[in-house]
């Protein structure tokens, strides 16, 4: 993400159109301790048995990855790379017989400055995150990053990590945690013509979403072809940048949320609109429409946005319909930070109002 000050400045930078529905952050995170561009990409984890007490990941790519309660106060920090993006997944089998738990919670997220794939364990008890291993790519580095899960199909359970670099170089690669250790295998390679950074992976459809910055976003399938190293991988764009398409670049991050029985949407960050464009999870993604992040009296609205994520799970009393979290790229008098919207604020905007469904 390159953050477009100059043409903010000198007034190029493109605001929302007319249709573009305003809602409002309720909660903001304590700004991450590095100025300049620095705040990149959220993650949730949501606690197994008591939501309230759920977590936000935020990274920071000029010193490592930073940890938010609910109510933005940050918890811990880790200076272990400088860490671009970040993702999770939860109940994930632990590839160790001995191992107690079966399953752990798991962060993983990608070094730029080592090319690396970093995974933490995340402890239900302390709320706190440990690492666990990392894995080098065959990257320049770790820009975009994003975990996949299928839930069907013959890799159904395991878990991999995609990964891309400036170049548009994007990489597949399975992980099995161990107990106190990570081993990884890279198992599929393909590239974009042009700077890819945003990914988000459908574990229900086996779809792979990727952001390609200045032309597009695309739909690939997320399963690697079994015994296919030089493996064809089909692409689909579902929407472009303009002129062709309704994207004001850059198209920065992507997430998904999950409705009733594989429904639900598809969000994507347009910086240069400071924006968030939705379409449709299910079928061929139709757009749905649009929305920005204004000002309150005490949290200032949302530019040049980059990384986002969404839930549908409760998150408690301050989220019991889910949430979403973006990146802000211009905090006036501050270092960058993450908003947090509740998601029936997002969906009550619209007429007829979104789907508003906690997930399973």
């Amino acid at each position: 993400m390159v953050c477009h000050l100059l043409a903010f400045a000198s007034g190029l930078f493109a605001f929302p159109d007319a249709d573009t529905k305003e809602v409002t952050a309720v909660v903001q995170t304590t700004p991450v301790a590095n100025a300049g561009d620095a705040a990149d990409d959220p993650a949730i984890w949501v606690h197994p048995t008591d939501p309230g007490q759920s977590l936000i990941l935020g990274t920071n790519k000029k010193a490592g990855l930073v940890v938010y309660a609910l109510d933005g106060h940050q918890v811990q920090s880790l200076a272990d790379a400088k860490i671009n993006n970040v993702d999770v997944r939860q109940t994930v089998a632990c590839n160790a017989p001995a191992a107690k738990p079966a399953t752990i919670d798991l962060a993983a997220a990608g070094g730029r400055d080592d090319a690396s794939i970093h995974v933490y364990r995340i402890d239900p008890k302390s709320r706190k995150l440990s690492k666990l291993g990392s894995a080098k790519t065959g990257l320049a580095e770790c820009y975009g990053l994003c975990l996949y899960r299928p839930t069907s199909g013959p890799f159904a359970a395991k878990l991999f990590a995609f990964v891309n670099d400036k170049s548009g170089a994007i990489e597949q690669w399975l992980l099995e945690p161990r107990a106190d250790s990570l081993a990884a295998t890279l198992v599929r390679r393909w590239a974009v013509a042009t700077q890819p950074e945003g990914m988000a992976a459908d574990d229900d459809a086996r779809i792979l979403y990727l952001a390609e910055e200045r032309r597009g976003l695309w739909r690939f399938p997320a399963d690697p072809a079994e015994g296919d190293p030089k493996q064809d991988v089909p692409a689909t764009l579902i929407d472009e940048t303009a002129p062709k398409g309704r994207i004001t670049p850059d198209i920065e991050g992507i997430a998904i949320y999950r409705g009733k029985k594989d429904t639900g949407y598809i969000i994507i960050s347009a910086q240069g609109a400071s924006e968030f464009l939705i379409y449709r999870r299910e079928s061929k993604n139709q757009f749905v429409g649009s929305f920005s992040i204004a000002a309150t009296p005490t949290i200032d609205a949302v530019q040049q946005s980059d990384g986002i994520e969404v839930t549908s799970s409760s998150l408690g009393a301050l989220f019991p319909f889910g949430a979403f979290i973006t990146q802000d790229g211009v905090v006036p008098g501050k270092n960058q930070n993450f908003k947090v919207v509740p998601w029936d604020s997002i969906a009550n905007a619209f007429n007829p109002p979104l789907q508003i469904s906690p997930a399973r």
